[in-house]
């Protein structure tokens, strides 16, 4: 009997030396942990997004050829903060349960855990969705800083430039000045103007319907023509007629696609050029 509290005191020393060995290890990755989160990520790629198109590639590359977009680089310093804050935050908990084995029994130790943990999930199950909602959009690359996106969040659509993006919300400036920062969590849908294939500059004309078999053939040699004449034309456009209506007049559509971003841009030279062309053509353009 008269060595048990010297056990008991060898014991308990070790169970510290112990204790202090797991919390100094845990020490050591938190001030590595920037750099273990380098490593990590070296496996991760920051270009573009797999899915899009070789045109479309194509395309962004040509804008930035010789430098990474800000919002890539934001985007991977989030991520770098994110896995280096979850190495830390990781070694840290290991080291508390390993601690906490020396001093109570592993069956308290998993109670106790599974206890904390479902108070937890239900006080912060919103921050929570919002951090996982967060993650999702930094991986997948949903958007960037500097894109023009489209958001629908709970029930309001809200337009506008992204300016910031966390794990927790994201910070949207819409055109007329505002600056919404939506929670990621409620953002169920996401239209990305900015990762466009093409843009749109339709021009509708109205003509006398006896001038429609001049104007028609007209047009689409134009189209073929204008290519070369406007830059920023992707293809000649198509020539329809959207009501199909009949009768002194006819309307017509010319479907014009452009490079991305350049629509409205190029839609008054086209303009210009079509008008040209009929007025050469003694083809009148009705009101």
């Amino acid at each position: 009997m008269n060595g048990t509290p010297q056990f008991i005191f060898i014991g308990t020393l070790y169970s510290l030396v112990k204790i202090f060995i797991y919390f100094g290890l845990a020490w050591l990755v938190y001030r590595f942990s920037w750099r273990i989160a380098g490593l990590l990520l070296q496996f991760h790629s920051f270009g573009l997004p797999s899915h899009l198109s070789a045109r479309l590639v194509g395309q962004l590359s040509k804008k930035s050829p010789d430098s990474q977009p800000a919002g890539q680089t934001q985007r991977r310093q989030t991520l770098h903060q994110l896995m280096a804050n979850a190495v830390a935050l990781l070694a840290f908990i290991i080291a508390g349960l390993a601690s906490l084995a020396e001093l109570v029994e592993a069956d308290t130790i998993i109670w106790v855990a599974g206890l904390v943990g479902s108070a937890l999930a239900f006080a912060g199950r919103t921050q929570i969705g919002d951090f996982l909602a967060g993650i999702g959009i930094i991986f997948e690359d949903r958007f960037t800083v500097g894109e023009k996106v489209l958001v629908k969040a709970q029930l309001e659509r809200l337009e506008g430039v992204i300016e910031h993006v966390s794990l927790s919300s994201t910070w949207l400036r819409a055109p007329t000045g505002e600056l919404f920062v939506i929670p990621n969590g409620e953002m169920r849908f996401v239209c990305n103007y900015s990762r466009g294939l093409h843009s749109s500059a339709n021009v509708t004309i109205k003509i006398p319907a006896t001038h429609l078999d001049q104007a028609l053939p007209l047009l689409k040699n134009l189209g073929q023509e204008a290519v070369g004449l406007l830059p920023g034309l992707s293809e000649p456009w198509r020539v329809i007629s959207e009501t199909g209506a009949m009768g002194q007049h006819v309307e017509l559509t010319l479907v014009v696609k452009t490079n991305f971003a350049q629509g409205a841009d190029l839609r008054p030279h086209l303009l210009a050029l079509v008008q040209k062309r009929l007025t050469l053509a003694d083809i009148p353009l009705t009101g």
